[in-house]
């Protein structure tokens, strides 16, 4: 009975965390991945400039990337789809030039069919165009489409413009003419480098109960709450929606809570990007809580994000206050506030209120529900895996309880435990709880007192 709870635990948290196992090792054991886990898609004025350095220091944190000047010279558009194919991550660059480029659409055509099978996570990023020419076709953007459009025949030219429209949608980065290049591309490479944490399925790594010091580069900072990407996420995502189509027009604020590693990050970013079409000004802020160790999060943080595609942070910075809020009341806003640790948070980012126009959407994903009682008009658990883990362990006696207890429920670290238990007997079970008496496991224990 044991070895076949350990079994369909190991399966169980497989199904839901293994996507979180790859990229974090590489860079502080210094040795690359065995094939390219980051493609870059871009137009060729960007090469010597923007993309250059962005290659630099994705390569400089360890991460393998291709770029077609790294193809042989001769290798067809074909084989160039293979090396799409075998990264996890592509990174597809809009610039005003992009629209001219076959080679860039054709690229990007493969890049969203692969995201549609699964295979490939993409990160737009808005190289100084506006992100509403790129989505819709409008603008400069849209007007060099149309003329390569009248060039090419009908059902390429529709493949092209599914993909713009898909990728164009997804989380990514804008860039302004008046944007900070190096803190822009900081802040990429963090993201990429957390998809590939949180997103790889090419590797199982098992940290030793025997060995608890073991495996510290998957630490808590890399086993985030994006982890359960898509375990009993359709039914919460579903309930979500149920929730939200009951309020109509109506302004809601919205609570989610549940324990780090549950997956609220991946339930909001999925519901944002179904939602972010329905409203003019959006904004996704991840890990407040990093945000407001940073120093970087004040008054006006919030407000520039929102609306960042229609005036340059120092506009915003001069504006007077009622001006501001005169400003944001025009049009219903999205805002995420992703992984809010105390009300002071929710204080600087929302202030007052007074400036969320009727029909908004706000919604704030915590570990601690006391943070948004008070703050919310309706709290939701965000619990997509926990209730089947707790069924399976309560199935039989014995040691599976204390393992239990000792990773506290939690998601990540009954991984960990599954897979260093999976096939075992109960000796080892009860000599495994004997030495974690002894020595925690440091990567549990770490994992969990950062998310406390």
């Amino acid at each position: 009975m044991i070895a076949l709870f350990s079994h369909r635990l190991l399966l169980l948290c497989k199904n839901s965390l293994d996507q979180s196992t790859m990229a974090a090792s590489s860079s502080s054991s210094g040795q690359s991945p065995p094939h390219n886990q980051v493609f870059i898609n871009f137009r060729g004025e960007l090469r010597t400039n923007f993309v250059s350095h962005l290659v630099e220091a994705l390569e400089t944190d360890g991460i393998n990337v291709f770029i077609d000047e790294k193809a042989p010279r001769g290798e067809d558009i074909a084989t160039l789809f293979g090396r799409i194919e075998e990264s996890k991550i592509a990174l597809a660059i809009f610039s005003i030039e992009y629209a001219k480029s076959k080679w860039c659409l054709d690229e990007l055509e493969k890049i969203k069919e692969f995201v549609d099978s699964g295979k490939l996570v993409v990160i737009p990023i808005f190289y100084k165009v506006d992100t509403n020419d790129v989505k819709d076709l409008n603008g400069v953007f849209g007007n060099k489409f149309w003329e390569l459009a009248r060039t090419c025949k009908g059902e390429k030219f529709d493949k092209w413009r599914d993909a713009l429209g898909v990728v164009s949608r997804k989380f990514g980065f804008t860039l302004t003419e008046t944007s900070k290049e190096s803190e822009s591309i900081i802040q990429i490479v963090k993201a990429v480098t957390k998809e590939l944490t949180l997103n790889s399925t090419t590797r199982e790594r098992v940290i030793p109960i025997d060995n608890p010091g073991a495996g510290d580069e998957e630490t808590a900072e890399s086993a985030s709450d994006s982890a359960l990407p898509s375990f009993g996420i359709e039914t919460r995502l579903n309930q979500l929606e149920e929730m939200l189509n009951s309020y109509a027009d109506r302004t809601l604020k919205l609570g989610l809570v549940g324990m780090p590693g549950i997956g609220k990050t991946t339930l909001t970013k999925i519901l944002y990007e179904k939602r972010e079409g329905k409203f003019v000004r959006h904004a996704f802020l991840v890990d407040v809580r990093e945000l407001s160790k940073s120093g970087r999060m004040n008054g006006r943080y919030l407000a520039k994000e929102l609306l960042r595609k229609e005036y340059v942070d120092e506009v915003v910075d001069s504006m007077q206050a009622e001006s501001l809020k005169i400003h944001l009341l025009r049009n219903k806003s999205l805002v995420i506030l992703d992984d809010v640790t105390n009300k002071k948070q929710i204080e600087v980012l929302l202030g007052n209120g007074d400036w969320i126009k009727e029909g908004s959407l706000i919604i704030i994903t915590t570990s601690d529900r006391s943070v948004i009682e008070g703050e919310v008009d309706e709290i939701m658990s965000a619990s997509a895996i926990m209730p089947l883990v707790s069924s399976i362990l309560w199935e039989i006696s014995g040691s599976s309880k204390e393992f239990s207890e000792y990773a506290k429920g939690n998601p990540f670290a009954l991984k960990i435990l599954g897979g260093e238990l999976n096939g075992k007997n109960e000796a080892h079970w009860k000599e495994a709880l004997r030495k974690l008496s002894q020595s925690s496991n440091e990567t549990i224990q770490d994992f969990l007192a950062d998310k406390l």
